[in-house]
């Protein structure tokens, strides 16, 4: 056949063959170039005619269409589903066109469209171009970007391949292709004609795709023709060059006629002109269309030529501006359309899912994983071509008479050349393995978020996903696999996960809108079989989102690892062995093989006690997130010492096993440093000593070299198989939470309320209706489990106020839960408008109301943003609607008076910044906002004071905003709801007691005689508003429908009645007084910081500081100074040991060329017929048959007249010189062991010191931030005080010790090799400062950008996660309002956000690396060049040791400056830590000096002198000039208005405030001479926000085991949360109690007369739910959030009352306890000889106490008798009994308590007279 006409082999000594050159790579290989080219062509060109064919018309589709596919939402597709895609977003080429990578406004919308699809014709969008340059929508603004010289860069291509046309022709005409053998040759002359036609025939095929793509690009028309033309073109130019390239540099350094050397330089400058043209061009030449979304710049990558791509130029510019100046996130470019979260999701779930989540990832992503495959394996081929070329230097230098010069030349070229090969194919495998990287963290955090938002809401017990794998929910360290934390060279140092970050932090707190879902849950877990009733917890949901979508995505980016890199690399480099060592190298085959298991070992090892690192971890930030989550009730009670001695047993668990991974560490990097010696070892013994062969140094170096690279891919394998199963773990998890049970909500309410038999509206239950919380299963196996709703069968009035009421616990918000469909229904209907989303819904045009619901939570839940955000809640903004709002929700005076920035006040997380009753009235402005017809309302009135609830209910629920809606209330506050209500309801225990209208209902007494009382004078006129009203009341205006509502064209009065609960509050209020122009409308103190510039010198002296002394360094130093010349040791004697062969062959050669000559022919056939030595080294490398073709050439370029060796003495002495191998192999043991003990000492040396930097650090914080003042917690939101305690703190512990250790490592090594290198070829030196001066600027840049970016990353991590936990805490809400949808997209925003800096961050990376590399090649090139330069006075070792260091030098540079920006990126956590270490601290815990009696204090007195306080230096006092005594014994309630200081005065009382003049005393006692512990220990507070523990009722009413068991069912009996009776937990009793109080005579006749009380049935098999406060080991979720509100307050009251202090302050202790709890509380308290200070909103809470206090503004405005303070009717305290509307009641009480006082007084006076 013609191919086999040459003959093998191709290359000859220096040079490949003519005929090679002529039928190969003129002929044959273009043939087949072209012929793949039309028959891709031809494919493609079918595939989209059918398409196109399939495909309906696309008209009037204009950019306005692009734009919708970014946020439009289906409808059809589900509540929580994406976009669908537009008719845009399509796989055909001119529509792909428009995308080219960049960012966009179109996505593709295939996995076909990854590349540069069709890149030739003009922007056509919708079969037609469109023509703009800068076009503006939406609040972005989009460019056509037409590439420079775009049309002239076409016509350079055609008058290219004119010419190469032309030369063709001439060389067709001449025969000039037929070589250089012969000129007179027919046969070769034909070929060569041959040749010129094949490359005619290419050329102009290359004319005719060049001429489509002109001819497209002009006219725009592009709809039927040949797709990626100018890929075709670039195919054919690369081919055509890399052939011209070969045949250019044969004719210069071989003779050949004049005309071929001519047409083969034109040609070889033409291709290099098209190729340079096609490769520094952008990609298809194309226009593209790029979109500044919301002002953010579209990213360059798109817009990126070959070159550029493969190089990273095109990340420059952002490198350069992040040198400049520091990066902030507006300047970070924009993500590639196709990469963007919503669009990712979407291709995602039009893909049918039918096997495995992991294997369905897999499938998915196969085309970018098959091509990252793809460049794996080119780069694990090019990875031993420097090793192999380092060989053929080392054997020239050895034997430079065996070729010429040029051959060195070539390799020395080829040095740099392979390895930049490498470079690409390793950088381009990692960036797209970043790109799958990011696109899978967008599915799996996307799919996990959307689950969220559908999961079931308070089903029973928390599960742990993974089932058996008992993974922790916290982060683990960035990386457990040993192997990729010690070495470098896989690239494996990942950026950091997101950690708990405020995943715990923020999704700690309970699910605020079910406060009373669970309200008498049982006191036992679930067993394990009820699958169906367990859930994910916040926290572990904010975990799977956080940790184990990073660990899955991190993994997915190097599979290419496991599946293409390892294996290849593995294959080749034993195959080369084998070549070089032959049978010597199975030792060391062995020794490898061995250390796989080793390998893996390690692995498990390390994962074991990561899983003990990750569980100790997760029980520390629990316990510190609990502490800090709870700060203020620990502070309140001095805890701090005792929390934190938790904390450290904790901490010490968790270092301990810190201390255990650290030492497998330590021993992993001596088995990694004896490994080597190891091998080297064994295969160097048998090779010298049983094989008796000469270690020459090219046979040394080559092996070692490969060696240490088949020691990678081994060590890849393992670590990855450990990253796999870590990450099939973690999808696992995530597959076990995507298939938990699903809300039933929106079954159970269908698409309307419409009662199918009536054909009429309804809300409420019909049929018996029946819900329990969690799933129906729970109820056949235990029947006192979960709470429920039995037996409902009520219908509310449509369009009219209806009032739930009913005992704490009873299930009120259970009911409107079930009314939402988030309880499970067991039997009969529930009808209410909430079934669909309320972007399906439209409004009616009359009334602009939709049949939609808006609910207020019980507990407010706020997103974090502004107040005017949290209002509109995304509905369009409606001036005069909103002011409506703002006056009807009382909060007029707070933004215009109390709250510095207004409406644009940052709400941070969970409301941090705002009091209680502003928390509850803004999210009851935003349901009153919004347009729903249907609003329910869970206890909005309870966190409010009565004056401000009696104007909320006159102005909104019952105001003209509400007309037309329905409103649902649940309230305790009958006496002001009731008798205006239209409808009531009444629950008892889960059931509903007594139903009807409202004055039935109070007729018939059930709710006692106070409100039959009420409604009697309140039925004369129900619209009455009390007679001492703010003077804005009276401007009303026509709302032209004779509604009336408060003048909002002016500011209300100062008057307005708010309440005036929470410290922020009060801060903001001492403000007020000072108040400035609202210049600042958005506030920062709630946005983490991000640190600029360099880590600074203090922070790196704390750590090292931390660490150790002096002393500890300079051990320290020694060690690594050991290790790193005990390296440099081996290497060093290895070349004196292979010297030594070569110094004796060379002496033996000598005397055998003395003796005898002979031609090169007698030297290749050897000595009388036997095989020569030139023979047998060749047998090494190639095949025999290969050896007899190359050793039939030797006339044909070496001298007749060469002095060979040929003497059968000569070349044995040759093969074998004398060498003592023993003295040689046993040093470089001894060497090896030595090096692996210091590196095993260096590695725990520091690791130690780690520990205890760790240990330090921890304490300092923990006690930094217990200790801190109290504003420091009001400012300072939770998410980021964890992120400290968690992401930085591991940092800390488990990245900065080993990136350190690496960074002064790979320092050492790099001035080693500049020191080796130039002492052997100090000409090097000139270059190398060169090189040295272009890395240090490169450092510079990347330092500076990457830095940026990585702060960044971090940062923007936390609104991710914040996100994540205020959506998971209020789901409910979300569902409630329809609002899935909004919440999906802001949440692919956020991911979009948090994906920008982290893939650029890489991009960067990717930068660094190519450029470490070009530099590093450089280095390898010129240390070659002086290696020629040096030849005959430099020896073979030393060269090879020269070039061995010079080309590890790129590797070590990289990672020099990679680690150094990875060890500032740690350090940056240490920074943060420090931060927090500086924190205001409160004053001593104890000063001995001034210690309080130990019986204090024993009377109780409190007494003001004078005292004034402020909060911060440059406010107003919140508390002026107080002066005012509290007798021992006294009840004293404190009231005032919004500022007025009554919570400010608690804060004083714990010296949370400091006194700037006067005093307190506290029994004639200064507190503020005595120390924080010794004053708040004495002392009792219960906050108003109820604070619990996860864990028993036990452990929150006793959590330090001082108390027992009697004195605990006191305290519950104390606070009616168990009867008279009740006190021994018995299993069966339990089935039958109640959670309830023991009834009181209204309960009673209830149930006695309630005619929906029913027996239990079947599907409601227990008659009334369990009290679980019988058992003191009943469990108590995270914040409690398995009790209701009212529950918890009175736990928390039942624990103050443990304490039995003689002081104890209410701040609203029992706001959400019903009317009838709370008067049997006051008695019980009344009882109690306890100073009793209570902050009180109820005034019938404090009308009998002993004394009033009335606040205004900080100062003391009445003191006195409430009775007395009546009196007086223009007393502040009488204005707001009026206000109440409750006066005549408060009256009675009061002045019953004055006359029965002063009756007592009368006696003791009486006896004393007697």
């Amino acid at each position: 056949m013609a191919v086999a006409s040459c003959s093998w082999p191709i290359w000859r000594v220096d040079d490949f063959t003519v005929c090679f050159q002529r039928e190969y790579l003129k002929t044959y290989l273009p043939i087949i170039v072209l012929s793949a080219s039309f028959l891709v062509a031809a494919v493609q060109t079918i595939h989209r005619i059918r398409k196109l064919k399939r495909r309906q018309p696309q008209s009037g589709l204009g950019y306005q269409g692009v734009r919708q596919r970014l946020d439009s939402q289906s409808s059809a597709a589900g509540r929580t589903e994406l976009p669908a895609p537009s008719p845009l977003d399509s796989d055909d080429e001119s529509n792909g066109a428009s995308a080219n990578r960049s960012s966009t406004a179109v996505a593709d919308d295939d996995d076909d469209n990854n590349g540069n699809e069709d890149a030739d014709d003009g922007l056509v969008i919708g079969g037609g171009p469109i023509h703009l340059a800068r076009t503006t929508t939406k609040g972005s603004i989009v460019q056509a970007d037409r590439p420079t010289g775009q049309t002239l860069l076409v016509v350079v291509e055609e008058l290219a391949i004119a010419g190469l046309i032309a030369v063709n022709v001439i060389a067709l005409a001449k025969g000039a292709f037929s070589g250089h053998e012969t000129d007179d040759n027919d046969v070769l002359i034909s070929k060569g004609r041959t040749a010129a036609v094949v490359g005619l025939l290419t050329w102009v095929y290359a004319a005719l795709f060049v001429n489509l793509r002109l001819i497209a690009g002009v006219s725009g028309k592009s709809r039927w023709q040949i797709p990626h033309l100018w890929n075709h073109t670039v195919m054919i130019y690369s081919a055509q060059w890399l052939f011209s390239l070969a045949i250019f540099r044969s004719v210069l350094i071989h003779p050949t006629s004049p005309l071929a050397k001519v047409l083969v330089i034109v040609e070889f400058s033409l291709t290099s002109l098209l190729f340079a043209v096609t490769i520094t061009t952008r990609k298809g030449n194309k226009t593209a269309l790029l979109e500044w979304e919301d002002g953010l710049p579209p990213s360059r990558e798109g817009l990126a030529s070959i070159l550029s791509d493969f190089t990273f130029t095109w990340v420059d510019s952002i490198m350069w501006e992040g040198y400049k100046e520091p990066l902030e996130m507006e300047r970070i470019w924009n993500l590639n359309a196709k990469d963007k979260a919503g669009a990712v999701l979407a291709r995602y779930r039009k893909v049918k899912k039918t096997l495995s989540l992991s294997i369905h990832l897999l499938l998915y992503f196969k085309r970018p994983l098959l091509v990252q495959t793809g460049w794996a394996i080119m780069s694990g081929f090019f990875t031993f071509a420097p090793t192999m070329l380092l060989k053929a230097i080392l054997e020239f230098v050895e034997h430079p008479d065996q070729a010429p010069l040029n051959v060195l030349w070539l390799y020395v070229i080829l040095l740099p050349v392979s390895d930049l090969i490498r470079s690409f194919g390793d950088n381009q495998a990692l960036w797209i393995g970043r790109k799958i990287c990011i696109n899978i963290r967008a599915v799996l955090v996307g799919e996990i978020y959307a689950k969220a938002l559908r999961r079931k809401a308070a089903a029973g017990n928390d599960t742990v996903l993974g089932g058996k794998s008992d993974k922790t929910n916290e982060p683990s360290a960035k990386e457990t696999g040993w192997v990729a934390s010690i070495k470098r060279k896989l690239g494996l140092k990942k950026a950091h996960q997101g950690g708990a970050t405020g995943g715990v932090a923020n999704g700690a707190a309970a699910t605020a809108d079910n406060s009373d879902a669970a309200a008498a849950t049982g006191d036992d877990a679930k067993k394990d079989d009820d699958k169906s009733d367990e859930q994910a917890n916040i926290g572990t949901i904010i975990n799977l989102m956080s940790v184990d979508s990073f660990k899955v995505s991190e993994v997915t980016a190097y599979l290419h690892f496991l599946v293409a890199a390892a294996p290849t690399q593995l294959l080749v480099s034993v195959v080369l062995l084998y070549r070089v060592m032959g049978l010597s190298a199975i030792p060391g085959f062995i020794v490898m093989a061995l250390l796989l298991p080793v390998n893996i070992g390690f692995a498990k090892a390390f994962n074991a006690t990561q899983k003990k690192i990750m569980a100790a971890t997760d029980k520390r930030i629990h316990a510190t997130n609990e502490i800090l989550q709870n700060i203020r009730i620990v502070k309140y009670f001095a805890w701090e010492l005792r929390f934190g001695n938790i904390v450290d047993e904790k901490r010490r668990a968790e270092l301990q096993a810190l201390r255990q991974r650290y030492i497998i560490w330590a021993c992993a990097v001596a088995v990694w440093n004896t490994v080597p010696i190891l091998i080297t070892f064994c295969c160097f013994l048998i090779y010298t000593m049983v094989e008796n062969k000469p270690l020459y140094p090219s046979v040394a170096f080559t092996a070692i070299s490969l060696f240490m690279l088949l020691r990678y891919p081994l060590d890849q394998l393992g670590d990855m198989i450990a990253h796999v199963q870590e990450a099939q773990v973690s999808i696992d998890r995530i597959e076990e939470f995507l298939t938990e049970e699903e809300t039933e909500k929106f079954d159970q309410l269908g698409l309307d309320n419409i009662d199918e038999a009536t054909g009429e509206r309804v809300i409420g239950f019909r049929n018996n209706a029946s819900f329990i919380w969690g799933g129906k299963n729970v109820v056949a196996e235990d029947g006192s489990m979960a709470f429920r709703l039995l037996d409902l069968d009520v219908d509310f009035n449509i369009g009219k106020l209806n009032v739930i009421t009913g005992p704490t616990g009873s299930g009120k918000t259970s009911l409107l839960m079930a009314l939402l469909g988030e309880m499970t229904l067991i039997n009969g209907k529930v009808y209410f408008p909430g079934g669909r989303s309320r972007e399906d819904v439209r409004p009616d045009p009359e009334t602009n109301l939709a049949e939609t619901c808006a609910y207020v939570a019980q507990q407010a839940w706020l997103v974090n943003a502004s107040i005017k955000e949290n209002i509109l809640f995304s509905s369009p903004f409606d001036e005069q609607r909103y002011r409506d709002v703002i006056v009807a929700c009382a909060l007029e005076r707070d933004l215009h008076e109390t709250l510095d920035n207004g409406d644009e006040t940052l709400v941070g997380e969970k409301g941090i910044t705002l009091s209680g009753g502003q928390k509850q009235r803004i999210s009851l402005a935003r349901a009153l906002y919004s347009n729903s017809r249907h609003l329910l309302l869970d206890d909005c009135l309870s966190a409010v004071d009565s004056h401000t609830a009696q104007w909320i209910f006159n102005n909104c629920i019952r105001g003209p905003l509400m007309r037309n809606r329905t409103c649902i209330l649940v309230t305790h506050n009958i006496s002001l709801c009731v008798p205006f209500s239209d409808f009531v309801v009444v629950m008892n225990n889960g059931r509903i007691t007594s139903q009807g209208p409202s004055q039935e209902v109070i007729a018939s007494g059930v709710l006692g005689e106070e409100v039959q009382l009420k409604s009697a004078t309140s039925t004369a006129d129900i619209s009455r508003i009390p007679s001492r009203v703010p003077s804005s009341i009276g401007k009303q205006t026509d709302n032209g429908d004779g509604a009336t509502l408060i003048d909002n064209g002016g500011a209300a009065d100062p008057s307005l009645p708010s309440d005036g609960n929470g410290a922020a509050g009060a801060a903001a209020a001492g403000a007020a007084g000072t108040k400035k122009n609202k210049v600042n409308k958005k506030q920062d103190a709630l946005e983490e910081t991000k640190a600029t510039g360099a880590v600074k010198w203090p922070v790196i002296k704390l750590y090292l500081g931390s660490m150790g002394p002096w002393w500890f360094w300079v051990v320290a130093a020694c060690v690594f100074s050991s290790q790193q010349l005990s390296l440099v040791a081996s290497n060093l004697w290895i070349k004196e040991w292979s010297n030594q062969y070569a110094e004796k062959s060379i002496e033996m050669a000598s005397m055998a060329s003395s003796h005898l000559n002979a031609t090169l022919g007698s030297f290749v056939s050897g000595p009388a017929g036997q095989t020569s030595l030139f023979t047998r080294s060749l047998s090494h490398v190639f095949s025999p048959n290969t050896v007899s073709h190359i050793t039939s050439v030797g006339s044909l370029w070496v001298p007749k007249n060469s002095t060979v060796f040929q003497a059968d003495s000569a070349l044995e002495a040759l093969m074998a010189p004398e060498v003592n191998a023993h003295y040689y192999i046993t040093v470089l043991a001894a060497i090896g062991l030595v090096g692996a003990v210091f590196a095993f000492i260096r590695d725990l040396w520091i690791f130690f010191g780690s520990l205890t930097a760790s240990w330090k650090l921890h304490n300092r914080l923990m006690h930094s931030v217990s200790f801190a003042r109290f504003k420091f917690f009001d400012v300072t939101p939770l998410g980021q005080m964890m992120n400290r305690f968690s992401k930085d703190l591991e940092a800390v512990d488990q990245e900065v010790a080993p990136v350190a250790i690496s960074v002064m490592s790979c320092a050492l090594a790099i001035c080693i090799t500049i020191v080796l290198i130039a002492s052997i070829t100090p000409g090097f030196l000139v270059a190398g400062i060169f090189i040295t001066a272009l890395y240090i600027v490169l450092g510079k840049f990347y330092l500076s950008a990457s830095r940026d970016l990585k702060r960044l990353e971090s940062v923007q991590r936390s609104p991710l996660f914040q996100q994540f936990g205020e959506t998971l805490s209020g789901v409910t809400t979300i569902r409630a309002y329809g609002d899935e949808r909004r919440f999906v997209r802001d949440n692919l925003s956020r991911i979009n956000a948090q994906i920008r800096p982290f893939i650029y961050l890489w991009a960067a990376n990717r930068w660094l690396a190519f450029r470490t590399d070009l530099l590093g090649d450089l280095v390898a090139f010129f240390a070659g060049v002086f290696v020629i330069l040096s030849l005959g006075t430099i020896n073979a070792g030393s060269a090879g040791i020269s070039l061995s260091y010079a080309i590890g030098f790129a590797e070590n540079m990289l990672w020099l400056v990679r680690l150094y920006a990875m060890n500032e990126q740690n350090m940056n956590s240490v920074e943060r830590i420090k931060e927090y270490l500086d924190v205001e601290q409160e004053a001593a815990a104890v000063i001995e000096d001034s210690r309080p009696p130990a019986n204090w204090p024993s009377q109780g007195s409190v007494e003001f002198i004078d005292y004034t306080t402020r909060y911060r230096a440059e406010l107003d006092p919140v508390l002026r000039n107080l002066t005012f005594r509290i007798a021992p014994h006294e009840k004293v309630g404190i009231v005032g208005r919004t500022g007025a200081g009554k919570s400010s005065l608690a804060l004083a009382l714990f010296r949370a405030l400091e006194a700037e003049t006067g005093k307190v005393l506290i029994d004639g006692i200064d507190i503020g001479m005595i120390g924080l512990r010794d004053l708040r220990e004495s002392i009792t507070i219960v906050p108003q926000e109820p604070t619990l523990f996860m864990g028993t009722i036990r452990t929150n009413l006793d959590p330090f085991k001082t108390f027992s068991d009697k004195q605990i069912f006191a305290a519950l009996r104390r606070v009616q949360l168990i009867g008279p009776n009740e006190s021994i937990p018995s299993s069966a009793r339990a089935t039958t109690l109640t959670t309830t109080p023991t009834p009181n005579t209204a309960t009673e006749t209830v149930a006695a007369t309630s005619s929906t009380e029913e027996p239990a049935t079947p599907s409601s098999p227990v008659a009334t739910n369990k009290n679980i406060f019988l058992d003191l080991s009943s469990p108590v979720t995270e914040s409690g959030s398995n009790l209701s509100q009212g529950q918890r307050q009175l736990l928390c009251l039942a624990r103050a009352l443990l304490k039995n202090s003689a002081i104890l302050l209410m701040d609203e202790a029992t706001a959400s306890i019903d009317y009838a709890t709370d008067s049997k509380i006051q008695e019980t308290l009344r009882e109690l000889t306890s100073t009793i200070v209570t902050i009180a909103h109820r005034l019938q809470t404090i009308a009998d106490y002993d004394k009033v206090l009335v606040l205004d503004r900080g100062s003391l405005v009445e003191y006195g008798h409430p009775w007395e303070l009546m009196k007086n009717k223009d007393g502040v305290f009488r204005s707001m009994c009026d206000m109440s509307g409750d006066y005549e009641t408060l009256a009675k009480v009061a002045k019953k308590a004055y006359l029965a006082k002063n009756l007592i007084d009368v006696d003791g006076d009486e006896e004393q007279q007697q």
